[in-house]
């Protein structure tokens, strides 16, 4: 006898948005809390179009007190991500 197990994980999605796109955001945070899967979101602007390096982003969102801490490292992939797989400066 074969048992599957089924795992079902629950995400918190953590948006950081242009205040440029502040219209359209309430409009993806909700579909975004009618997914299922999604246990949280967490949504920041991007500080008044200030530019941040992953450290300073981290000690940023640190302050903001979140439940969901998002450090140097994690930011640094994102980035990298963001940026077309070129690591940025």
């Amino acid at each position: 006898m074969i048992k599957t197990t089924h795992v079902l994980l629950l995400l918190t999605i953590a948006l950081i948005y242009s205040t440029a796109d502040e219209a359209k955001i309430d409009e993806i945070i909700l579909a975004l809390e009618q997914d299922g899967r999604v246990k949280s979101v967490l949504g920041y602007t991007n500080t008044l179009g200030k530019e941040m390096n992953a450290g300073e982003m981290s000690r940023a969102l640190a302050a903001l007190g979140g439940e969901l801490p998002l450090d140097e490292t994690l930011l640094r992939m994102l980035y990298y991500l963001e940026a077309g797989g070129v690591a940025p400066t």
